[in-house]
């Protein structure tokens, strides 16, 4: 059977709770299901007690009367249906004396998975304990299958993501080591700002493509050693179009967010950056989080054309940007981090926010 990745090849391991007001038919069923090898078997002749017993026994099958007294087999109907775990099959077979169109009608539009007529014939009980039982067998295998393919094109897409990360890094500083510092520090502003789990999630990855376009630009204005020209500039200028086309009509949540960023990573919070009037809240946030992280990286470590800064330094120059290039609330972020990280050095087995560094 399949709760919570139990699975066997037989029924006779299943766990089977009977619900019936009647004890004489709670016993003649019991006897029943065990000619068929099933032992594990737990019964209430009253409808209050199933949900303690439901959360003990995590049955694989229940049999249930409807008219009882108290609590009718209906409401507990819903009460089970309600607590089954999304994705999961829970067959229900309803063993009652009234099954009208009208109850059975009722009874599947609360979850019932099947019917028998009391007083039952042995045999038809049979098959239809244990077809229910192998069709939850069948479901839960197929649950775990596509649970499985899941996980698998997760991680295939985040390995694709980070080698295009490392693509894009070797064209420009020569490692990878950039790029995942932009990512993790990315990662732990979006955090500190109360995004959303999933979306600091994806912004772990979706960061490092920040500068992909510029696979597309020539080495000698990539790895000029002095000031570029204003037409070099101009032509750099478009790594953040040429990254964000790369992207765009993706159906990946992660690359997705990597055209925003890609696109809008150099706008500045007054409206003075690649794209002019663009500027503070309609600049996209995950673009003003990766503009804070870029530069502070950017300043902290050696680049062709300049010598590493002090963090000191960095954080000084960054303060006197506050407001004019950077988002005032992310930069307050970015430095309420650095007072618990250091983010000038990369740890490939930082798992701060429980992400692994690919």
């Amino acid at each position: 059977m399949a709760v919570q990745g139990r699975q066997t090849e037989d029924i006779t391991s299943a766990r089977v709770l009977i619900v019936d007001d009647e004890e004489a038919v709670i016993r003649l069923t019991e006897r029943v299901l065990s000619r068929q090898g099933i032992a594990n078997i737990r019964t209430t002749t009253d409808p209050r007690r199933v949900l303690p017993l439901f959360r003990e026994v995590e049955p694989d099958l229940v049999l249930l009367d409807l008219h009882m007294p108290g609590l009718d087999g209906f409401a507990v109907l819903r009460q089970l249906t309600a607590r089954v775990p999304e994705g999961e099959y829970l067959p229900i077979l309803v063993v009652s004396g009234d099954l009208t169109a009208e109850a059975k009608q009722k009874a599947l539009s609360f979850g019932a998975s099947d019917f028998v007529h009391k007083p039952f014939d042995v045999a038809e009980l049979q098959l239809r304990v244990r077809n229910l039982l192998r069709i939850r067998e069948m479901t839960g295998r197929l649950e775990q299958r596509v649970r499985d393919t899941a996980t698998e094109a997760t991680v295939a897409e985040l390995e694709h993501v980070s080698r295009l990360a490392l693509v894009a890094e070797l064209s420009d500083y020569g490692d990878g080591a950039h790029v995942q510092r932009v990512g993790r520090t990315s990662a732990l502003v979006g955090e500190r700002l109360g995004m959303e789990p999933d979306e600091v999630h994806r912004l772990r990855y979706a960061a490092p493509l920040h500068d992909i376009g510029k696979i597309a630009l020539p080495d000698s204005i990539l790895l000029k050693p002095d000031a570029l020209s204003l037409d070099e500039w101009d032509v750099l200028k478009t790594h953040t179009t040429i990254g964000a086309q790369m992207f765009t009509g993706s159906r990946s949540l992660i690359l997705q967010m990597a055209e925003e960023i890609a696109l809008y990573h150099h706008e500045n919070w007054d409206g003075t950056g690649y794209t002019p009037g663009l500027g503070g809240a309609d600049i996209p946030l995950v673009g003003r989080i990766v503009a804070v992280a870029d530069v502070f990286d950017a300043l902290t470590h050696e680049r062709p054309y300049k010598a590493a800064w002090s963090v000191e330094d960095t954080v000084e120059w960054m303060e006197s940007m506050r407001g004019r290039k950077f988002d005032p609330g992310v930069l307050d972020a970015l430095f309420a981090v650095l007072g618990t990280q250091d983010l000038a050095t990369l740890d490939p087995e930082d798992e701060a926010l429980g992400y692994t560094i690919i």
